[in-house]
């Protein structure tokens, strides 16, 4: 049986009901998944906006006020997932759009 090697929980505000999970085939989809979210928020709040433009402490800031957010890592070598909080995720985060910067 093949599990996903990624999972993202996310809980949006304090309802419990806004809980959910997300399945990446790879960390940088997850990341990406991530920006995602929040550019879709942006959009919500300012949808006469052409394009989207954000810092980066900006997004940083939107994944800090989450609720709840991990990331779990399958670990295929162990059979089990491997859970990261909200700092992990922010530290990878900024490797990832300095990378996405550094190919433009």
């Amino acid at each position: 049986m093949g599990f996903p090697p990624v999972l993202v929980l996310v809980q949006w505000n304090r309802n419990k009901s806004s809980k959910t999970f997300y399945e990446y085939p790879s960390l940088e989809e997850a990341l990406q998944g991530l920006c995602s979210w929040y550019e879709n928020q942006l959009r919500q709040v300012q949808p006469h906006l052409v394009r989207i433009r954000y810092e980066a402490n900006d997004l940083l800031h939107f994944l800090q006020q989450l609720t709840q957010l991990e990331c779990l890592l399958y670990d295929s070598r162990e059979g089990k997932y491997i859970p990261y909080g909200k700092e992990w995720i922010k530290q990878r985060m900024l490797g990832f759009l300095t990378r996405k910067a550094n190919m433009k």
